[in-house]
Formats: C-alpha cells, structure tokens, sequence
C-alpha cells in the first residue's frame, strides 16, 4: 500500500502517532498536490496531551466530539473491516520509525567522520 504516493482526500488515524511530526507527515497525506481533505483521528484519554498539542498548533479550526459509547458500537464491525488495511498502514509506520532510527544513525557516524 503506497498512500504517500497517491492523493488521500481522508486518513483515520486509529492511533495516534507519538510525535507532532509523524502526525502531520500521516495527514499530510490528505493535503498532497494541493488538495484538500480531512483527517479523524480516534483520541483516548492516553493521547490527550498530543491532543492538545494538535489543537494549540493548529492553522485551521479542529472540530473535536464527544462519542457515545452506542455510537461506538455501532460502528466497530464497520471499522473492524477495515482491520487488514489498518495492519498495512502500521507496518508501513513501523517501517518509517526503522528509516528514520537508521538515518539517525548514519547521521551521527557522519559527524563522527567529519
């Protein structure tokens, strides 16, 4: 699955990511080649603070809702669907955390030689 690649006009994040930068590379995704689009992000009460974070640096409004535990249920097979193209994304988000550990230490060999 190459989303980078291609425009998203919706990215669901079901975790959040737990940096600001990974949380705008992901629904930057929904912004590529000057499109608009929207991004939903599930926030539990472990995430609030990157929550906040996201609001306070904000450009643009963020909408935020409260869900009812019925709505909740309503929609978890719904989303649970949706479980191997979840699975794909994660793999592709470990994956970047390994690119990003190996060019940090490339980076600091680098120094290391200069």
């Amino acid at each position: 699955m190459q989303l980078a690649k291609k425009h998203e006009d919706k990215v669901i994040n079901f975790t959040m990511p737990n940096t600001m930068k990974h949380y705008i590379h992901r629904v930057g995704r929904t912004a590529r080649t000057c499109k608009v689009g929207r991004s939903v992000s599930m926030v539990g009460e472990t995430e609030r603070k990157m929550l906040k974070d996201i609001v306070r640096k904000a450009k643009t409004p963020v909408n935020s809702r409260v869900l009812a535990q019925e709505v909740i249920s309503k929609f978890r097979d719904l989303i649970e669907k949706l479980e191997k193209d979840v699975y794909a994304v994660r793999c592709l988000e470990r994956e970047e955390r390994a690119m990003a550990y190996s060019e940090a230490q490339i980076s600091v060999a680098q120094k290391q030689l200069a």
